[in-house]
């Protein structure tokens, strides 16, 4: 009895030599090695390797664990695109990683992306929410901030492909409603914007942004009195509450309820230092909507000496100037306007109309088909397309105008 063990203990002895030394084992020796090393990549390599050697032998354990250190490593370097592909490969060989490490890692990626929202990082916290998903962690919460993160990215349907999945896990969210009626009135659906609105208030009447949003869609769709009442719903939660003051001063604006602009923006201001540059100008052009050119001028006069490159308040002066018959100072800030936003067809027009009310007739060139036609529209002026007159284009400017007085660009 006592020779047949030995005899199978010499035999195990010598079948356990010959597995160690084989070239799979070494193989597989190596691939720990690396990975203790950290080298993954060399690891996996290794790992396969050994596989190819001896399909037989036992290594999901090790080729899960590299996996894992890749997507780890992915983690470190805030590769997010690549992490799931890593980790759902560590998942299929070791399935108890998704009840471990895994979910801490879905939870990390969260909290990165969630860091991410509050830098602004916009990209990077789609990418690290993205990447939790991909490995199976979901939130209502995740799919909400990701929402929020697509819609600073002007991706609004995705956003609302997120809001959809929070309202899956959650169907009385109030917040997937705010954020997809945002993503919605982004995308120019006002409708669905407004259901969204309307949902969000029955389930929270107390947040003042939902009342302006909704107001900001009334005022899309042009009815300025539904504006007006959303946002005098905003103001009763908020006295102080800067937006909806000025939005309700440009809802009567645009109701041509001057005088009442003119109000509600000196309401505005007394309360407001941050935007008094906006309220100051918003004020100016309804105090010229009403003849008072000249406390209109003291509001623009005011804006340019706090902040000179506030372009609007150029253009502004420039065409209250010119109702005051003082063409040649309109000419000035118009200009001025023209050079801090080169890009305004509006502006050169009326530029076009200042030249023409101060020197008379002339001719003028340009090379965008957009002033040409803003300016024979406001001034009947002669108008000549600079495309047929390449020897007047000038890379500095988009107008030229001749006249008794010579020629200008602008």
């Amino acid at each position: 009895m006592k020779y047949i063990l030995s005899l199978a203990l010499l035999l195990t002895t010598i079948f356990t030599a010959v597995t160690c030394s084989s070239p799979a084992r070494k193989l597989a020796d190596e691939g720990d090695l690396l990975f203790t090393q950290h080298k993954y990549n060399e690891a996996i390599a290794s790992y396969n390797e050994a596989l190819k050697a001896d399909p037989k032998i036992i290594l999901n354990g090790q080729l899960a664990n590299a996996y894992m250190g890749k997507a780890e490593e992915s983690y470190s370097k805030q590769n997010y695109t690549s992490l799931p592909d890593y980790y759902n490969e560590a998942v299929g060989l070791n399935p108890e990683i998704a009840n471990g490490t895994g979910s801490d890692l879905g939870n990390r990626l969260y909290l990165a992306g969630t860091d991410y929202m509050l830098k602004q990082e916009w990209v990077k916290a789609v990418d690290a929410f993205s990447a939790a998903v991909d490995i199976g962690y979901a939130s209502e919460e995740l799919h909400l901030k990701r929402a929020g993160a697509y819609i600073a990215l002007n991706l609004n349907y995705a956003a609302v492909s997120d809001c959809y999945k929070a309202l899956a896990l959650n169907p009385d969210s109030v917040s997937a409603y705010k954020l997809r009626g945002i993503a919605y009135y982004q995308a120019g659906e006002y409708d669905k914007a407004l259901e969204d609105y309307s949902r969000a208030i029955s389930g929270d009447a107390s947040d003042k942004q939902v009342y302006f949003n909704r107001a900001m869609v009334w005022i899309a769709k042009g009815y300025y009195d539904l504006a007006i009442r959303n946002l005098g719903a905003a103001l009763d939660i908020d006295r102080t509450y800067i937006a909806a003051g000025i939005w309700l001063g440009r809802a009567y604006f645009k109701k041509s309820q001057y005088y009442a602009a003119i109000d509600q923006f000196t309401a505005t201001l007394a309360g407001s230092s941050a935007e008094a540059m906006v309220v100051y100008n918003d004020r100016a052009v309804s105090l010229g909507k009403t003849g008072k050119f000249n406390e209109a001028l003291q509001d623009l006069d005011t804006l340019i000496a706090f902040n000179p490159k506030f372009y609007p308040a150029y253009y502004n002066r420039g065409v209250i100037l010119m109702k005051m018959a003082q063409v040649e100072k309109a000419i000035g800030d118009l200009t001025v306007y023209l050079c801090l936003d080169s890009n305004d067809y509006y502006g050169y027009a009326c530029l076009a109309e200042a030249w023409r009310n101060c020197y008379g007739n002339y001719f003028l060139y340009s090379d965008r088909e957009d002033i040409v036609g803003e300016a024979v529209k406001r001034c009947g002026a002669i108008i000549l397309s600079g495309k047929g007159y390449p020897d007047l284009l000038h890379s500095g400017g988009h107008l030229y105008f001749q006249s008794e007085r010579g020629g200008k660009w602008f």
